[in-house]
């Protein structure tokens, strides 16, 4: 809670005191580099969420459109061309990175963290902070690799948000450590629009949390 009495959440005691903690089992499957299975998985992959931070701002991206669109430089390095991400103009380097890589028909998928260790006219390259892969359920509950173009795009937002199956939430903390964390529910039930916010329910899972996050970005 906050010092004003109301329901803001200002402090990752405070989230915790919600949520719960992170399971000290969660900590096993994070490593600091690309492992051989993390590199098959950039391989196969076609399809990137990615979050750039900065000290005062965060924004998410798609990424992606072949597979094997990432190069892989060394166990703590990656390479993404620019070519292949939308719009790079505010991404510096020193910006955290959060990314979320995904294989088609395969719920799992790979999530990568670092810093932008440098940008040039072909690519933006990323030094590795940690890698692991996240559970199943988020694309299983929204039937992702199911999902069929609708007849008509809602036009209003309070409904377009209602007919939402999956997001992927960027949030970073003061340091500007990214995470890309996927969230899925079937339409109707993953997204609300409440006193001009839009309201989402936070499943168990990992339960990663930092203090002084910066605002958060959904794509």
């Amino acid at each position: 809670m906050s010092a004003a009495g109301d329901d803001t959440i200002v402090s990752a005691a405070g989230l915790e005191a919600c949520i719960g903690k992170t399971p000290g089992a969660m900590n096993l499957k994070v490593v600091d580099h690309l492992d051989a299975g993390a590199r098959k998985w950039l391989a196969a992959s076609p399809l990137m969420f990615a979050a750039f931070a900065s000290q005062d701002d965060i924004v998410i991206r798609l990424g992606g459109g072949v597979r094997d669109f990432v190069h892989v430089v060394s166990e703590g390095r990656l390479r993404i061309p620019t070519m292949m991400i939308d719009d790079l103009v505010s991404v510096h380097v020193g910006d955290g990175f959060g990314s979320l890589f995904l294989i088609p028909t395969i719920g799992e998928t790979l999530r990568v963290n670092g810093r932008v260790a440098a940008i040039d006219g072909e690519a933006v390259e990323i030094a590795i902070e940690e890698c692991y892969i996240h559970c199943a359920k988020a694309l299983i509950r929204s039937e992702f690799w199911k999902a069929q173009p609708g007849a008509d795009v809602p036009q209003d937002v309070t409904t377009f948000l209602g007919a939402c199956r999956f997001i992927a939430l960027a949030t970073a903390d003061a340091q500007q450590h990214a995470d890309v964390s996927p969230k899925g529910d079937p339409a109707g039930r993953l997204l609300r629009c409440e006193d001009k916010a839009a309201v989402f329910a936070d499943r168990p899972g990992n339960r990663r949390v930092n203090p002084g996050r910066t605002p958060c970005r959904v794509f």
